[in-house]
């Protein structure tokens, strides 16, 4: 395959690369936005505990939506992980057919210079002998 053709692949490589990378930056996002709301949820109840005053039953109400939200993020994450895997090695294989085609157009350009500089060194008029 030609040089120009190679890098008409490449370009298109490189589109699909960064729109995977893309799906799973935004995958990973929402995993990191997840887990920082469970987090928050796993300090509610000390922060609850710590307030002076508060309802006893206010307290149980909140522990238990709490404790259900905790549950909802959790299997959203387990729901994600897949997702994010099938990502990640989705973003891979683009990378490695985006360096594979760089690779090859780099030796197509390579040896079309090289094919080109034997020509003109073949279409060269011999030199004159003194």
């Amino acid at each position: 395959m030609s040089a120009p053709r190679l890098r008409a692949l490449l370009a298109l490589a490189e589109a699909r690369k960064t729109r995977d990378l893309a799906a799973l930056e935004a995958l990973v996002a929402e995993d990191r936005r997840l887990a920082a709301e469970r987090a928050d949820l796993a300090g509610l109840h000390a922060r609850d505990i710590a307030e002076p005053g508060a309802p006893l039953a206010a307290l149980e109400a909140r522990l238990r939506w709490a404790e259900a939200r905790a549950a909802a993020i959790d299997a959203a994450r387990a729901a994600l992980a897949p997702r994010i895997a099938s990502a990640r090695a989705l973003a891979v294989e683009s990378l490695g057919k985006r360096e594979a085609l760089d690779a090859l157009a780099a030796r197509a350009e390579a040896e079309a210079r090289a094919l080109r500089e034997a020509r003109t060194e073949a279409e060269r008029p011999p030199r004159a002998r003194d």
